[in-house]
């Protein structure tokens, strides 16, 4: 059997086996979201080298090409392919010399290409050239001319430099070409150190396993609105690399239509142009299974149209949505200007009735954002985990509007810290433009505003009366709200099914529901939180085991709140402890604790309220002179109360009973302002020991047994013994 025919074609090799790899890095991808096998690109030329045996090597001088850079070696060249063909495959080996070429050539799968440093090619303009097997040369030009060169070179890595990149200004067609000759189905671009730099836009569109590698390389764009386009591509990755924009360009890379992309420890810096324009370097359109990692984006503005991203992310329109993002390990630092700079924003549109609705699924792990000036992740698409990230200033002169803003569904924000000089909202949204706001979590984040700004400032908030989109199923839990510079730590304004429960802000309001009966807050679930008062307007809500200190109001609960239950909470030296506004109906007040609240533990007006057991209530003030419904209430102290608001069964525990006034308990007979008191308890001495207790008629029933042995019992009536 001929030699040709023994020989496994590279070329089905690679289709083969880059086939086979694409299914399971896909499969790889969907499950795991993980970052893509771009090896197999590697591993697959590997593979066809095996079985093929030592290639020929056919010198064009020896087939009469002279080098000179004037004569035509076009036909002399093509002497040394046929040869290589007629034996079943070879290298064309180019010594030293300028080959110029003034006819088409094509280059087969079974002929490798050689260039020694100083060898090149020169393709007259008009004239194509076609390489479809390997290339072999260092980092140095080989290929320069008018005409162009196509082919898919069987290679495991292209250089730009081998169509002169790096020995002008201009880059761009260098760069364009090494990635024309790319396989379809695998390839790598490796960039060596030093600057590129790109005056135009390179578009690469459809192919699949293709690495772009640096090694301290520098992509410089030169005043471009759109540097890098990649189009439809399918385990892209890029590594190893920077990106400027040099203060005069836009759009330094966009991702379209792609699948399975990384962008990895890659540097993005100095994007600014003085057009009215958005300024986004990196833009992903329509592209799924994205990984970004341990990449740096900075010093991005706009100051003309005031609109700057780092990231953004969005659907295409009508069509494919971005989705199953992942950005980790990266910091985003000088997104400016504060009027709309973003360092992260994902937008969706919802193809059907044309809003912000999509689903897009990303993660974003142990970032930094520093100086991010209004937002760091602004999510107008659902499904966004911001998770273990640190949001902080080192040099930002103005107010941060928000640290992470959900305008959106189905999101969370999970342990991150916050900590900037001022800021109107740590976490959360109060855009009315923004879609419902449904299933959002908000879980042991840090938030510290260490100033006062020039607006109210709010460490978490959701819902606003400007909105008319409800906030339903938020959970705010186990946060910690620093300082003292918040207008309220926690504020929610309109909606349902919200839990607050385990927040630390012990400095600070917390507002859930607000005054307007037309935005109120329903079914919530307010829980082990400390802080220095809540502001409530809720209805069908429980408000349980909080702790409220120092507060001017512990708990005031507006004119819209009903049939909601204050239980087992603990108000410590309020002005007042629980003020029960007009219009409230139906509020149960049981089991609080009442300690050392300075003008009145309760304060109340409304209608069919209820209060019972509660401890330390001794200063009640009903503003309209209603009678409320008392349970049993435990209080305690040194003497019987003369004050206060008192129902008939309520306890009144002696906190200093002796031998001779030895009453354990007052127990009120008859309820009202001060109430009347029978006194329980019996002491013992002698006759004059007896006369000499100081009682009141708040002491009726209290006994005295004489201990002359007589053993005689009297009881004291209100104003005498008997």
């Amino acid at each position: 059997m001929k030699e040709e025919t023994k020989r496994m074609s590279r070329r089905k090799a690679l289709v083969a086996l880059g086939s086979a790899g694409l299914g399971l890095i896909g499969a790889y991808w969907v499950k795991n979201r993980g970052i893509p096998t771009v090896e197999a690109a590697e591993n697959s030329y590997a593979a066809t080298q095996a079985g093929i045996s030592a290639n020929s090597v056919y010198n064009v001088k020896a087939y009469g090409a002279i080098g000179d850079s004037l004569n035509n070696d076009a036909a002399a060249i093509n002497q040394a392919v046929q040869a290589a063909v007629s034996s079943g495959g070879g290298t064309v080996y180019f010594p030293t010399g300028t080959y110029r070429i003034r006819s088409g050539l094509t280059f087969p799968e079974s002929v490798d290409l050689e260039f020694v440093n100083g060898a090149r090619l020169i393709v007259d303009s008009g004239f194509n050239i076609y390489v479809y097997g390997g290339v072999k040369a260092g980092i140095y030009q080989i290929f320069e001319g008018g005409g162009r060169i196509f082919g898919e070179f069987n290679v495991p890595q292209v250089y730009p430099e081998w169509w002169g990149a790096k020995s002008g200004n201009n880059d761009s067609t260098a760069i364009s070409s090494a990635l024309e000759v790319l396989d379809p189905n695998g390839g790598r671009v490796v960039f060596s150190k030093g600057t590129y730099n790109i005056t135009g836009t390179i578009t690469f569109q459809g192919k699949n396993n293709i690495v772009l590698e640096g090694f301290g390389s520098v992509l410089s764009f030169q005043n471009v609105s759109l540097g890098l386009e990649i189009i439809g591509c399918t385990n892209f990755k890029m590594q190893g690399m920077e990106l400027t924009g040099n203060f005069n360009s836009n759009n330094l890379v966009r991702f379209s239509g792609c699948d399975q992309v990384v962008v990895e420890d890659v540097k993005v810096k100095n994007c600014r142009r003085d057009e009215n324009v958005a300024i986004v370097p990196l833009v992903f359109v329509g592209t799924t299974n994205v990984l970004l990692e341990k990449c740096h984006v900075e010093n991005i503005d706009s100051k003309v149209s005031k609109i700057s991203r780092g990231v953004y992310f969005s659907s295409v329109q009508g069509g494919k949505a971005s989705r199953y993002i992942t950005i980790r390990r990266c910091k985003f630092q000088n997104i400016t200007p504060i009027d709309d700079g973003d360092a992260i924003h994902f937008l969706q549109q919802d193809n059907e009735n044309g809003v912000v609705d999509g689903t897009i699924d990303a993660f974003i792990h142990d970032c930094h954002f520093i100086d991010c000036a209004k937002r760091g992740v602004k999510a107008q698409a659902s499904g966004v985990t911001v998770q273990d990230c640190k949001f902080y200033d080192l040099n930002f002169q103005y107010e941060h509007y928000t640290a992470i803003a959900f305008h959106c569904s189905n999101s969370s924000a999970i342990r991150n810290t916050v900590r900037y000089n001022t800021c109107l909202i740590g976490i959360g949204a109060n855009n009315h433009e923004s879609l419902p706001q449904k299933n959002i979590q908000i879980e042991e984040n840090v938030i510290e505003i260490a100033q006062t700004g020039s607006a109210n400032q709010y460490g978490i908030l959701f819902g606003s009366a400007l909105s008319r989109w409800r906030c339903d199923n938020i959970r705010i839990r186990n946060n910690k709200l620093l300082g003292d510079k918040l207008f309220s730590a926690i504020q929610f304004t309109y909606g349902n099914d919200v839990t607050v429960e385990g927040n630390v802000a012990p400095s600070m309001a917390c507002v859930i529901g607000q005054q307007d009966s037309n935005f109120k807050v329903t079914n919530a679930n307010i829980t082990g939180n400390i802080m220095k008062s809540l502001q409530l307007g809720v209805q069908q809500s429980v408000v349980s085991q909080n702790t409220v200190k120092g507060g001017g109001n512990g708990f005031d609960l507006l004119a819209v709140c009903a049939n909601t239950e204050l239980a087992n909470n603990y108000i410590d030296t309020c002005k007042v402890g629980v003020n029960v506004r007009a219009g409230t109906r139906s509020i149960q007040i049981t089991a609080n604790r009442f300690v050392g609240n300075l003008e009145w533990d309760l304060r109340i007006d409304g209608d069919g309220h209820k209060l019972q057991r509660n401890e330390g209530l001794q200063k009640i003030y009903s503003v309209s002179g209603k009678q409320y419904q008392f349970d049993i209430r435990l209080s305690e102290g040194s003497t019987a109360p003369i004050s206060g608001f008192w129902s008939a069964g309520d306890i009144f525990n002696n906190t200093s009973p002796t031998r001779l006034r030895n009453i354990g308990f007052w127990k009120c007979v008859s309820g009202g302002s001060g109430g009347q008191w029978m006194a329980f308890g019996c002491g013992y001495g002698t006759k004059n020991e007896r006369d000499s207790v100081r009682l009141t008629k708040n002491d009726a029933g209290y006994q005295f047994k004489l201990n002359d042995g007589s053993g005689s019992l009297f009881v004291w009536d209100g104003t005498k013994w008997v």
